[in-house]
């Protein structure tokens, strides 16, 4: 327990002790601040200022008047300071969120904004408060690497993303809508619960319209199950590792920015998904295309449950969906990435290696859980079938297999159809997608969407000439490259 004395300075300002250290002149903390405005210096050009427990606040108006055009706001280590936070642009509150602050931290200014935010420390308040400034300290160095981390992994897939894309709209030909689904939904995710439903499913899988996410196909290859729909969003090349497995007179539904061989894309019947934003859309409009609306989500899972709730209108089963990590798989077998992964095993590349990176997952796994419990499905009923329970998610009641099995094995299956599927070819219109193309490197806005980390860096530091010159570089490579797919 912190211990807080107001008093008055010497020349009778206000002043206040923290464990009996001064966070403000003894003799005019307005001269102090003065000085300390004087000597303050960006290292580099920001959106914001946050001053670490600025106390008082004598500080603020300076800050303010030497930089107009700089938001400035606070971090609170103690809420006895609050009245002295009306003139702050924003303020934040370690003391409420000092369980997870990196977190918080992150989320509050979201990666792009994160790194164009300068910290500066309170020196008193510092030395009075050890505890909250070490913790603040870690919580900062935290956020900015996480957010450093995410831009670079942001800028790698963006290229991957709208290569994926450029190649879909080249080598698609078959598409397909769907509407009316009448009957319940069942998602089958590739979770280790799956297995205890594979034995039996065959049984009653008519009284569904079954969902298959990309990662358990070979399981239900395998099991001899066919579903009515398969479904993937992943950009990264492994990806297509599991769609090796599907069967062609299914259709694949799957945004323009996953990866899918072309191959697979050209023989495939496709229900394209579109996210409605960022650089995928703008290349899709103007295209012949009929879309469904999916919704961006860090899982496929996620995606899935979205798309099922547009889709259909009864009740949504979902089996696979584990979201806990176990020390031998985390996913039912068959599977093809192990599969691949076995060919490869020795001494040094174990399998043991192999699922013990599955653990490495966990913090993934958390973020997934937080997304499915706060998911609001309205008047919708979406059950999880799991018999091994290890979390709650929220509106998604769980059921057991035996449970499930039950309702469906006495229910007598419905006659009456009325899913609607819409084939149609498409024709890659060259034209339009090259302008597009064009257009896209032309616009500021599209290109910081493309290379988020680099324009990041150029923002805080605009006349970095290595910077400019490796944009420069990787704008006409990467344009270069998209011209060449659409018309070789």
């Amino acid at each position: 327990m912190n211990e807080i004395e107001f008093f008055l300075s010497k020349n009778q300002s206000e002043n206040v002790k923290v464990n009996k250290i001064n966070l403000h002149s003894n003799y005019n903390p307005q001269v102090e601040a003065e000085r300390y405005a004087d000597n303050f210096t960006l290292p580099f050009k920001v959106l914001s200022i946050v001053i670490c427990e600025p106390a008082l606040a004598y500080i603020l108006p300076l800050l303010k008047n030497k930089y107009p055009q700089i938001k400035i706001g606070c971090i609170r280590y103690t809420k006895e300071f609050s009245p002295y936070n009306k003139d702050f642009d924003f303020v934040i509150n370690y003391y409420e969120h000092k369980e997870n602050f990196d977190e918080y931290l992150f989320n509050y200014f979201g990666e792009e904004d994160l790194l164009k935010t300068h910290f500066q420390f309170w020196d008193a308040s510092s030395r009075a408060f050890l505890t909250e400034t070490e913790a603040t300290k870690k919580a900062v160095i935290s956020a900015i690497q996480k957010a450093k981390t995410l831009l670079v992994t942001r800028e790698y897939f963006e290229k991957k993303w709208i290569i994926n894309s450029i190649n879909f709209l080249k080598y698609l030909n078959k598409t397909i809508k769907i509407s009316g689904i009448n009957k319940d939904i069942l998602i089958l995710a590739s979770g280790p619960s799956l297995k205890v439903l594979l034995k039996n499913l065959n049984e009653i899988k008519n009284h569904f319209f079954i969902i298959c996410l990309s990662s358990a196909i070979s399981v239900l290859k395998y099991n001899k199950i066919e579903p009515d729909l398969y479904l993937s969003t992943d950009g990264g090349f492994w990806a297509g590792q599991h769609l090796k497995r599907i069967e062609k007179n299914i259709p694949l539904a799957i945004s323009s920015e996953a990866y899918c061989p072309k191959k697979l894309i050209s023989e495939s019947v496709i229900l394209p998904l579109n996210y409605e934003d960022g650089t995928s859309s703008f290349l899709l409009s103007g295209q012949n295309i009929s879309f469904i609306k999916a919704e961006r989500n860090g899982t496929v899972s996620g995606t899935a449950l979205d798309l099922a709730l547009e889709l259909g209108s009864k009740d949504i089963y979902f089996a696979g969906l584990d979201l806990f990590s176990k020390a031998d798989y985390s996913h039912a077998n068959p599977n093809q990435i192990e599969i691949n992964s076995s060919i490869k095993e020795n001494r040094i590349n174990s399998k043991e290696k192999h699922a013990s990176s599955n653990l490495r997952g966990s913090y993934s796994l958390e973020v997934y859980r937080d997304w499915f419990s706060s998911k609001q499905t309205g008047s919708r009923k979406v059950y999880r079938i799991i018999d091994e329970k290890h979390n709650e998610l929220g509106q998604i009641k769980d059921i057991s297999s035996k449970e499930f099995f039950n309702i469906f094995l006495s229910k007598k299956e419905s006659s009456q159809n009325n899913i609607k599927k819409e084939k149609s070819d498409f024709s890659l219109n060259k034209e339009k997608l090259n302008k597009k193309v064009q257009e896209l490197f032309s616009d500021q806005s599209h290109l910081k969407e493309i290379f988020p980390l680099t324009y990041n860096s150029l923002f805080r530091n605009p006349d970095e000439k290595e910077l400019l010159e490796r944009l420069k570089d990787n704008k006409e490579k990467l344009y270069k490259r998209l011209i060449k797919i659409i018309n070789d």
